[in-house]
């Protein structure tokens, strides 16, 4: 229960096919292209897509690491971008649909995305002023596509943990407490010792309890972590 199912279910499959993992990645990487092609298309048309993805290749080639989950989840990422283009260009049931489940599946790898839908439908609210039913139909689909995929994957642990949870609590956790600690950086190790906590229930008290006691300082430590991602790349961020 670490972690969401879907990269290790997709993994297990991948190898109980006989699929070896280079041809996998090649082809979860050729689908994260061809993606960002059609998110520059999407945006600025055909010349943007194909710089974009040009971009996206030259970025890659400067790495000397790749991690097979990032580009994974790099693609469902950007699958939920580009429904989400095509539902702001058409805001049809059908698309609406399709962005939710596309949402859905990122959050059965990690849950970053998990606020978005209601964030998307407030956006749609305020950009539209519309109130019809239909409306209101539309925004109960992408809800209910964003997060019916969490509901089979709750059930399935609730005999091992004892409690309805949608997300992945014991992944967040150091990245949590480090966080409230001022890190910038998430660390390897006891964690649960930094925080003098003995359950990984409590991280998410402890965070908060941190953040109130003193918010400046967590404050300082968000805009220490985005430096630090500035730098990883600052050509990269400049371009955008």
């Amino acid at each position: 229960t670490y972690n969401m199912p879907f990269w290790d279910v997709a993994s297990a499959l991948s190898l109980n096919l006989g699929l070896p993992q280079p041809v996998t990645f090649t082809a979860v990487y050729a689908g994260v292209c061809l993606l960002v092609f059609c998110a520059g298309c999407l945006l600025r048309g055909y010349w943007a897509g194909l710089l974009a993805v040009l971009t996206a290749l030259a970025f890659e080639a400067g790495s000397v690491n790749y991690d097979a989950e990032q580009t994974f989840y790099a693609f469902f990422l950007l699958l939920s971008l580009v429904t989400l283009l095509f539902k702001f260009r058409d805001n049809s049931i059908k698309n609406n649909l399709a962005a939710g489940l596309a949402i859905g599946f990122s959050l059965l790898i990690r849950s970053p995305l998990f606020l978005l839908p209601p964030v998307v439908v407030l956006l749609d609210r305020f950009r539209s002023a519309d109130t019809s039913r239909a409306f209101l139909l539309r925004s109960l689909v992408f809800l209910a596509a964003s997060y019916a995929l969490l509901l089979p994957w709750s059930a399935a642990k609730y005999p091992l943990t004892g409690k309805l949870s949608l997300l992945d609590e014991r992944r967040s956790a150091p990245n949590l407490i480090t966080s409230a600690r001022g890190s910038i950086y998430n660390m390897e190790g006891d964690y649960l010792r930094l925080a003098g906590l003995n359950d990984f229930d409590a991280s998410r008290g402890f965070f908060l309890r941190e953040v109130a006691k003193s918010p400046g300082f967590y404050l300082s430590t968000v805009l220490k972590r985005l430096r630090a991602i500035f730098l990883f790349d600052p050509l990269l961020y400049l371009a955008l």
